[in-house]
């Protein structure tokens, strides 16, 4: 330890040594316990300080501790050590038996020795030691009554009570101890205790949670360190209690949170029936770190609020219900966030609130919806609102850049549109008086009661045309193939597409589905092809694409039906033929752009006219196949069922209408034959879902995959 920390320590152990008259000695919780001794009382000035060099000390010796109670004039590190703590006990350590092993039946109430080198099992009562000044074991009630204990604590005067793991007790050498201390609890389950919590992370922790945790009424989770939450099952949340707190996520710390498409990460609140304020939400002080992907947050007072905070990255995720913002920041110079991929919507203030922000914004490919008040206000000196979708909000983008110089507010490729909720506002993108470098290009604003731009005018390549959504009134917001934002966005290579097309306007581009794998059967001499429709609506026909041996592709066919009869190859009597016809489809939508091709099918031709039977009979698997789901509709569960001809490897995964993986099926190897898997929907919300198959052959490698649609209804 430093000589100044030393001398404070001193300082606060002969302030405890003073004679003064006799008062209540409670736990950090509050509970009363016999007073047997008297003690002086430290300054407010003294307790701050106290407070602030424990929590200096934890963080700048990365030490894996936690300060879980203030410096405090109530009890000191002589009256804190309850040595019969298992059983509830009274007796406090005296002063002459702070340095002593505890190893006699007086204070050990098992009747086994508590020496400083034994076991956990047997080094579990109550105790100082000279190495590591740390109590073994308090009994306070936490994390409940009936288990008790709270391990490895060290207090020393009056400051603050610490929990620490191995070698990391703040008030001895962390270099010199050498004791076998316990790590700090990271796995969580069920209802917190109504004490705050802390997760540490020092170093990078990851703490799990194996069944629903529910944070009790008005506490608060803090984040210390740098730590990654994770879950045993993506039907586990965390759920916080009406009237809860924060998460709160320290200077100098970072808190990282991932689900999956489909099972979004949930901080929700507990109550059956929410409100919008049930929990007031994450909040990132000063120096914090944020990372969400996958994650839902509603039911809160904002959602996510983040003040100086040095990083702020949410991707994937839904944040919406909540009392206020659905993310509200105000950011210090070079710090930056980057919010893409989003469904914000719900809220009753904004979207997305930044005010006088020195930092990097981009926000990008998100759906903000139906905020009351409106969809994105940002002040900042660097933004970028980038292909977002920003509808049926109280009012569009509202903003303005801070600086001049290289500085920048940039709108484009968004559709802005119908944001007309209540009756204040209702404008589309407005720039406030005294911004600089605000740009707007290639933007679809359209459809509000007050002006379009305020404070503005239409910049290069904007519109003002209807973008023809898929359902405005369900909320999919996928395009139309008659939209006019499709390739209407900047032609800049850097915003294209990820079929490498010419930006689309919005957060979802468009694109045509490509059919299924054909199959074929024979007809009577020629092969008659046959796929499954793509899953896109509006196609207008589908092309056949053919080649012959190893020739080139070209374009055989078109055909607006499902089938096609190769008029031109025979299946004739030679056994011998190595005539080798491949097929691939793609389909063409109405407003003539097309999909990417099907997996291919390859027929042997002038091949043999038998089909090989089975032992039992039935005529075996000839081909690959991807049934019809059985029902379609369904709720909540249906049937998928395929054929393999050969021993394959099956690849079989569901995807939502954003085409986001939803839930694997199986990937396995299987022998050739028919199989069904049913996929139960109960977990996901109804709408509509794609189911793809992938098979590889482990006997001759060919390959074959499929795309069909089915419908969950709810």
């Amino acid at each position: 330890m430093s000589i100044l920390f030393r001398v404070i320590l001193f300082v606060a152990i002969l302030v405890f040594d003073q004679n003064a008259s006799a008062s209540t000695v409670k736990t950090p919780e509050g509970r009363s316990v016999s007073d047997l001794h008297d003690f002086g009382e430290a300054s407010s000035s003294q307790i701050t300080t106290m407070n602030t060099y424990t929590d200096n000390w934890i963080r700048d010796h990365e030490l894996n501790a936690v300060r879980i109670a203030p410096s405090s004039a109530t009890y000191n590190c002589h009256y804190y050590a309850w040595v019969k703590s298992e059983q509830g006990g009274s007796d406090w350590m005296d002063w002459p038996e702070l340095y002593e092993f505890i190893d006699d039946e007086e204070y050990s109430n098992d009747d086994l020795p508590s020496y400083i080198d034994a076991t956990e099992l047997t080094a579990s009562h109550s105790h100082y030691t000279t190495k590591d000044h740390s109590v073994r074991k308090i009994q306070n009630s936490y994390p409940t009554a009936s288990i008790g204990g709270r391990d490895y604590v060290a207090k020393w005067g009056n400051w603050g009570l610490v929990q620490h793991q191995k070698n990391h007790d703040p008030y001895h050498d962390k270099d010199n101890l050498g004791h076998d201390f316990r790590k700090l609890k990271t796995t969580h389950s069920g209802t917190l205790s109504s004490y705050d919590k802390t997760w540490i992370g020092n170093g990078g922790i990851t703490h799990n949670i194996t069944s629903d945790v529910t944070v009790a009424s008005g506490k608060n989770i803090t984040i210390q360190g740098d730590v990654t939450l994770t879950r045993s099952s993506t039907s586990v949340d965390l759920k916080f209690s009406p009237g809860s707190g924060s998460i709160i996520v320290e200077d100098e710390s970072t808190f990282s949170v991932t689900g999956s498409a489909g099972n979004l990460f949930k901080m929700i609140s507990s109550d059956a029936t929410p409100a919008r304020d049930d929990w007031s939400g994450i909040v990132v002080e000063a120096g914090g770190n944020l990372g969400l992907n996958y994650c839902e947050i509603s039911d809160a007072e904002i959602g996510v609020e983040a003040e100086g905070a040095d990083e702020v990255i949410i991707t994937n995720s839904e944040i919406h219900h909540n009392e206020e913002h659905g993310i509200s920041m105000q950011l210090y110079s070079g710090d930056v966030v980057d919010i893409t991929g989003n469904k914000i919507h719900d809220n009753v203030w904004m979207g997305i609130l930044s005010i006088s922000s020195l930092g990097s914004v981009n926000i990008a490919y998100n759906q903000i919806y139906d905020n009351t008040i409106g969809g994105v206000y940002v002040q900042n000196i660097y933004t970028t609102i980038l292909n977002n979708t920003i509808t049926g909000n109280g009012y569009g983008i509202g903003g303005n850049c801070l600086d001049t110089g290289d500085y920048y507010f940039k709108v484009i490729n968004n559709i802005v549109c119908d944001n007309n909720l209540g009756s204040l506002n209702n404008w589309g993108i407005r720039q406030y008086s005294g911004s600089r470098n605000f740009s707007i290009s290639y933007n679809n604003v359209y459809d509000h009661d007050g002006l379009e731009y305020y404070g503005c005018s239409a910049g290069t390549g904007d519109i003002a045309l209807n973008p023809d959504f898929q359902s405005a009134g369900t909320n999919d917001y996928r395009l139309d193939y008659d939209s006019p934002c499709i390739d209407e966005g900047d032609p800049d290579s850097q915003y294209d597409d990820p079929d490498d097309s010419n930006s689309d306007m919005g957060a979802l581009y468009y694109y045509v589905l490509p059919p299924g794998t054909p199959t074929y059967i024979w007809g009577r001499n020629n092969p008659i092809l046959s796929w499954s429709a793509s899953p896109s609506s509006d196609i207008d026909e589908y092309e056949v694409w053919k080649k012959k041996n190893l020739g080139s592709w070209s374009l055989y066919a078109t055909t607006s039906l499902l089938t096609y009869t190769d008029l031109n190859e025979f299946r004739w009597f030679s056994p011998n033929s190595k005539d080798k016809a491949y097929y691939k489809i793609l389909a063409v939508d109405l407003g003539g752009r097309k999909s990417d091709y099907s997996g291919e099918r390859v027929i042997t031709v002038n091949g043999s006219v038998s089909k090989p039977i089975a032992p039992n009979n039935e005529i075996v698997v000839e081909e690959y196949y991807l049934r019809n789901n059985y029902p379609n509709p369904f709720n909540p569960s249906t049937s998928l069922s395929f054929g393999l001809p050969e021993m394959s490897r099956v690849n079989l995964q569901v995807y939502n209408v954003r085409g986001e993986l939803v839930h694997d099926l199986t990937d396995a190897g299987m022998s050739s034959g028919t199989h069904t898997i049913v996929f139960n929907g109960a977990d996901y919300a109804g709408g509509i879902y794609f189911y793809k198959i992938m098979c590889t052959s482990l006997e001759t490698g060919s390959t074959f995959s499929e795309v069909k649609r089915m419908l969950l209804v709810k």
